[in-house]
């Protein structure tokens, strides 16, 4: 990729994600956690991925810059990318996934579709693979 091109993707990155810097040369480690955060998500959306992978892409950052980043999820989500979405806040996930897959001790034990779920109903999903792996033992 030549400079040009790199300059001119990095700038609509940095206008399209909102990421408050002084310019396209700033250090990254110079900026604020969340935005810190976006300068990761621009990197990942200038190789047009089709699935997006977050671990805790939310942890430590601002409440406006949590909420800019589950837009844009939605957004590539809307868009027909596959976004997998893993969160330890519960009313996180519960605001931005369309289903829930619950694991315990890494397998697989539910797969709810998140309509109008609760955490007492998600906690009592959880719950119950629990108390079927300690039934078979």
């Amino acid at each position: 990729m030549d400079s040009k091109k790199e300059i001119s993707d990095t700038k609509k990155q940095i206008q399209a994600l909102d990421i408050k810097t002084k310019g396209v040369n700033q250090v990254v480690s110079q900026l604020s956690g969340g935005n810190q955060q976006k300068v990761v998500f621009a990197k990942a959306l200038l190789t047009e991925p089709k699935v997006f992978l977050c671990d805790e892409p939310t942890q430590g950052v601002d409440i406006r810059t949590r909420e800019e980043i589950h837009n844009l999820l939605r957004e590539k989500a809307e868009q027909g990318n596959t976004v997998i979405f893993v969160s330890s806040d519960l009313q996180e996930v519960l605001d931005v996934a369309d289903s829930i897959l619950i694991l315990t001790e890494g397998r697989t034990t539910r797969l709810l579709k998140n309509e109008h779920l609760t955490s007492e109903q998600v906690l009592s999903h959880c719950y119950e693979g629990t108390q079927e792996k300690e039934n078979s033992i």
